[in-house]
């Protein structure tokens, strides 16, 4: 195996941050909007776990809105990643553009997950803090067992789907540098410019 170095991208990260950064926000945003809504209307994993009156069908509709919420952030962040990444010049090596743009979406996914969890835990910290000294009285009493099953088809919902949105922030970054390398027209979608005659 030859190990041969490219002219044009010695001494070059491979990595573009700004563009990880700018599709991590993005897909923040869109989660923070999107559990705003849910919250709203009870779908909130807090709604969820104070419910007294736990059954299927509230597992699932929580479930599959949670992976809504992912799958959309995943989708619009990873997307975003991979359309601002600067193209690669090597036209030889679409395999090798289509793995940076994709690795630039998984990135996103990766950033933003950690970010969200970072959020979760301070959250819950303060949240415990605050219920320690007295603040919050919580009436709502909850058996062991429906807490520890709840919590465990909880943890495995938000695994799976955090497994299907990397795949889908893969796919997307993918789409987005293809898009750009072809300089798709996304004014078609999204445009707020007005229509000349």
């Amino acid at each position: 195996m030859s190990s041969k170095i490219i002219p044009e991208l010695s001494g070059v990260s491979y990595v573009e941050w700004g563009a990880i950064i700018a599709g991590s926000v993005l897909a923040c945003a869109v989660s923070l909007v999107l559990l705003q809504f849910g919250n709203t209307l009870g779908l909130s994993v807090e709604h969820f776990q104070r419910d007294e009156h736990i059954t299927s069908a509230k597992v699932i509709t929580v479930g599959v809105w949670l992976l809504w919420v992912q799958l959309m952030a995943s989708i619009s962040g990873g997307y975003l990643a991979g359309r601002m990444r600067a193209p690669w010049t090597n036209a030889q090596h679409t395999h090798e553009s289509e793995l940076r743009d994709g690795t630039h979406g998984l990135l996103v996914w990766a950033t933003s997950s950690i970010t969200a969890v970072s959020a979760a835990a301070v959250v819950a910290f303060l949240s415990a803090l605050v219920a320690q000294h007295g603040v919050i009285d919580n009436d709502v009493h909850i058996s062991v067992d429906v807490s520890h099953r709840t919590n465990l088809i909880l943890g495995f919902s938000l695994a799976a789907t955090s497994l299907v949105s990397a795949v889908a922030a893969w796919r997307m970054g993918v789409l987005g540098g293809e898009h750009r390398d072809g300089a798709v027209d996304a004014s078609r979608y999204v445009s707020f410019r007005k229509k000349r005659p």
